[in-house]
């Protein structure tokens, strides 16, 4: 029985070693398992760091991008607000040139009318303020001579009827015009050759002293024992030498506005059509009636 037992023992002893030797065999391979399982992580692992690298890359550019088109547009944005005031100020340079062109067509419109107005009423005005009288003398202070081109108002008008273009624009454009003063001079009926050719010397002295400030040979006007009527285009009488040295100082010394004279004008309705003849050489503001017209060189002579 001893025996019996002692080989089941033994039996049992054997199945129980070869059972831990199957449990060895099994760790060994789980542990071969487990080294390849921690090379495959490490694996992973280091694709993992080499990935979240890259997207660390990825990210660090695309943050630089983002901070280039940050820069871009604002680049863009100075560059188009640059350009934006430019265009205002382009604008407002062309408003200002427009306002400024509308302001000369007004002042050429108002300056014309204005002008060719006062070629008619100066002259209805001088001629019944002094009619009958014997002589004009003229005194010339400037000469203004108009070569500009035609408005464009006045073009503008061109295509309208002739009645509105002549309310608008008279009847005749001087091209010249004197300006200064002019003395109409009565009461010369009575008198002798030697009175007036002392008279003219007068004058002559006193046009040299106003424009030239020649000395007037002698003081003692009253010694001439003769003085005759004499009325300024304003309607100032003159009755003595001192009045006349004076009006004809202020004359030179002091601005004159009033016109003596117009030249070379030209009808309207030539004007119209591209012509610039001229058909009438002078007129002077109420001459018609006098029996003789000078200006002061003529009457040197």
């Amino acid at each position: 029985d001893r025996d019996v037992f002692i080989d089941l023992l033994q039996k049992e002893l054997n199945e129980k070693t070869g059972k831990c030797q199957v449990s060895e065999d099994n760790l060994t391979a789980l542990k071969n398992q487990l080294k390849n399982k921690e090379e495959f992580i490490e694996e992973l692992q280091s694709k993992l760091d080499e990935e979240i690298k890259k997207c660390q890359d990825y990210s660090s550019n695309l943050k630089n991008k983002e901070e280039l088109n940050e820069k871009l547009q604002n680049k863009l944005n100075e560059e188009t607000r640059k350009c934006q005031d430019c265009l205002d100020k382009l604008k407002n340079k062309e408003k200002i040139i427009e306002e400024l062109q509308s302001q000369m067509e007004n002042f050429k419109k108002e300056t014309t009318s204005a002008f060719l107005s006062r070629i008619q009423t100066q002259h209805i005005e001088l001629s019944e303020l002094v009619n009958y009288v014997d002589m004009c003398i003229n005194f010339p202070v400037a000469e203004i001579a108009y070569t500009a081109d035609l408005s464009e108002s006045f073009k503008n008008f061109m295509d309208d009827n002739e009645v509105k273009l002549y309310e608008m624009y008279g009847h005749l454009f001087p091209r010249k015009i004197l300006i200064g003063g002019k003395l109409f001079i009565d009461d010369l009926k009575s008198t002798t050759s030697t009175q007036i050719d002392m008279f003219k010397s007068f004058l002559t002295w006193a046009y040299d002293s106003a424009k030239y400030k020649k000395e007037i040979p002698f003081n003692n006007f009253t010694a001439l024992k003769f003085f005759p009527k004499i009325t300024t285009s304003d309607g100032e009488n003159l009755n003595t030498y001192d009045k006349l040295t004076n009006w004809m100082n202020n004359l030179y010394q002091k601005n004159s506005d009033i016109i003596i004279s117009y030249n070379n004008l030209i009808p309207i309705s030539e004007l119209r059509f591209g012509k610039s003849s001229s058909s009438v050489n002078e007129m002077q503001p109420g001459v018609a009636n006098f029996k003789e017209k000078l200006s002061l060189r003529e009457s040197d002579n």
